[in-house]
């Protein structure tokens, strides 16, 4: 008895009826469970996938790494005066020349790097957070005591900026520890406002109602449901005045109403050499400049930073990326 010879199916023959055609890579492959990304590792890659936000974060990482390192590599003390090496241009042995004390403008610099970094963080972060309860509490209340709370902000917000800072400044007095409560002060109208609009959105959802009716007190309900739902847009606020709050940190130390002399500070440094700029430029055109720079890249860091945080760019990287 012959076995039976079975014929080969054609090439281009469909498969019968009631089975499934055989699974193309491609398809296999698309079918694998694929690593989700955090939520923080999508903020920094789309961060760093930004040409400005990924500039605004080197020059910000080399300005607190400065911060650390600056007062301990600094060349030369920068207090001490040598009238022997007085209004010295820039050199091998002074790269940045001297002043009109004789003391190494570099050094100088460096040493006081950490004074504008502490002035941006002290002013942020009192002013945010003045600003955050006054605004949580506006929101949250918002039928009984929260408009009387939020002309506290309007009356401040009637001001210019600058010309406010200034005012409360030449009252307190010409110091450091001065000029920075007066710049808080000036700060945190902006982060009342933000959070007070924030606050009267996620008060009316569902899961705030729902905590209420539970009879969760209102200061748990504030921290753990308003918050950290709305302290996204102030963080990205916070980014984009740490950068001002430098400056305007420095236009205080210029106008003599900051840091006293012979502290290092930025802004004084420039006010020293002023007179002087067309004979001895580097006196004041090199602090100036590190002013510009710092400023510069906490802004380009405060803009990647919201791009970053922004709910569609997020969802399109988590589509693309998953």
């Amino acid at each position: 008895m012959k076995p039976l010879a079975i014929a080969p199916a054609a090439e281009n023959e469909a498969p019968p009826a009631g089975t499934r055609p055989p699974a193309t890579r491609e398809a296999v492959v698309a079918q694998w469970p694929r690593r989700r990304s955090s939520k923080w590792a999508i903020t920094f890659r789309l961060l760093f996938h930004s040409p400005v936000g990924a500039t605004g974060a080197i020059i910000t990482a080399l300005f607190l790494v400065l911060c650390a390192v600056g007062p301990f590599l600094a060349p030369y003390d920068p207090f001490n005066v040598d009238m022997s090496s007085v209004s010295l241009p820039p050199s091998l042995a002074h790269p940045f020349g001297t002043d009109l004390l004789g003391r190494d403008i570099l050094s100088r610099l460096m040493t006081g790097a950490y004074i504008s970094l502490a002035s941006g963080l002290i002013i942020v972060g009192v002013g945010m957070t003045i600003g955050v309860a006054i605004g949580a509490l506006s929101g949250y209340y918002s039928r009984t005591v929260g408009p009387w709370l939020m002309r506290l902000p309007d009356i401040f917000l009637a001001f210019p900026t600058l010309v406010l800072a200034i005012a409360l400044a030449v009252t307190f007095g010409p110091s450091l520890t001065n000029a920075l409560l007066a710049m808080s002060l000036v700060y945190w109208p902006s982060y009342a406002r933000l959070m007070y609009g924030e606050t009267l959105a996620i008060t009316q959802l569902d899961y705030v109602r729902f905590a209420r009716t539970l009879n969760q007190s209102d200061l748990k309900i504030i921290r753990t449901h308003v918050l950290p739902n709305a302290i996204s847009p102030v963080i990205v606020q916070a980014s984009l005045d740490f950068g001002d709050a430098i400056l305007l940190a420095a236009v205080l130390g210029f106008l003599g109403l900051g840091a006293q002399p012979p502290s290092p500070e930025w802004g004084a440094m420039v006010a020293q050499g002023r007179n002087y700029v067309f004979n001895y430029w580097w006196m004041s055109i090199i602090p100036g400049t590190t002013i510009f720079l710092v400023t510069l890249g906490f802004n380009f860091l405060g803009d990647g930073i919201r791009d970053a945080l922004d709910p569609r760019i997020r969802r399109e990287s988590a589509a693309v990326h998953g």
